[in-house]
């Protein structure tokens, strides 16, 4: 179906299914307005596309849920609500709402302000401690442990939890750049607390400390 120098076509319907052909505007305005509405393509492509140096809008407003899989959406400074993505999003001036986000949200250098709490995922790591995974780790020593690293990278942060059984354990580290002494063993039933911090791809760049707690 093909609407040409339409000024506006509104659908109040719960859903508008086409079974073979596209729907193309090639001018207007098309506005989704029922609260219940849900745009479905199973080719996974909606598409608005115009080639000209005028405004043009795409709105959806009152929808329940924005879903985007496509690899790029620019929302050009708008808001966009209750949005769960899997592809990259530019030029949004607030989101709300937010919902699962799939991949890496890139602010572009920009600060991320006016938020309540940063929580993060919790879990477990190996001596060889990723910097591709949680920010936050623990570990359980039961035999003397040399670590090491893997995927070090410039900006990433880690904090672990290093926790020994009922003996004393010994540890080895790689050649990091130390604020703290530089710690040869864990006493035995104890929670030891080591933070690195990446200035780059070398463990030459990495500061670490550690302090054992006191439980």
């Amino acid at each position: 179906m093909r609407i040409a120098g339409v000024t506006q076509l509104s659908v109040s319907a719960t859903a508008v299914t086409l079974l073979t052909n596209d729907l193309v505007l090639t001018a207007g305005l098309l506005q989704f307005s029922d609260v219940n509405t849900t745009i479905t393509d199973a080719t996974g492509i909606l598409q608005y596309d115009v080639a000209t140096t005028f405004g043009h809008d795409f709105r959806v407003n009152n929808v329940t849920e924005y879903l985007f899989n496509a690899t790029q959406a620019d929302f050009n400074g708008n808001n966009l609500v209750n949005a769960v993505m899997t592809g990259t999003v530019t030029g949004v001036s607030a989101i709300t709402g937010l919902g699962i986000q799939a991949q890496a949200l890139d602010l572009g250098g920009n600060n991320l302000d006016n938020i309540q709490n940063l929580i993060h995922d919790i879990s477990t790591s190996g001596v060889d401690i990723d910097f591709a995974e949680d920010e936050l780790q623990t570990i359980s020593i039961s035999v003397n442990t040399t670590f090491t690293t893997a995927n070090r990278v410039a900006g990433k942060s880690k904090t672990l939890k290093i926790t020994t059984d009922a003996t004393l354990r010994t540890f080895v580290f790689p050649a990091w750049d130390w604020v703290s002494d530089i710690p040869a063993d864990q006493a035995a039933n104890k929670n030891g607390y080591l933070t690195l911090t990446s200035y780059g791809t070398t463990d030459a760049l990495i500061v670490a400390a550690y302090q054992v707690g006191s439980l």
